[in-house]
């Protein structure tokens, strides 16, 4: 294999893992917004305050993980009084 089909074997795996990065990205997005959104339905029904922490940590640390820190942290606000 000569080294000029080898830099575009090297740079298909590399658009590959930014394509799986987008995708895992695009699923923890969805994954904030789902839970966002019952929770947010959910709290007025008398919720366990351990289910609120763990849901408020789990879509703070999926914000974290996506680079959105102060979304998590609004988050946070929002639900932890």
């Amino acid at each position: 294999m000569n080294e000029g089909m080898q830099n575009l074997i090297e740079i298909d795996e590399l658009e590959n893992k930014v394509y799986q990065y987008k995708l895992k990205e695009k699923k923890m997005r969805q994954l904030i917004s789902n839970v966002f959104w019952d929770l947010k339905r959910d709290i007025n029904k008398g919720m366990n305050i351990e289910d609120i922490y763990f849901d408020v940590g789990y879509m703070s640390s999926l914000c974290v993980i996506i680079g959105k820190r102060e979304l998590g942290q609004k988050i946070n606000d929002k639900f932890i009084k």
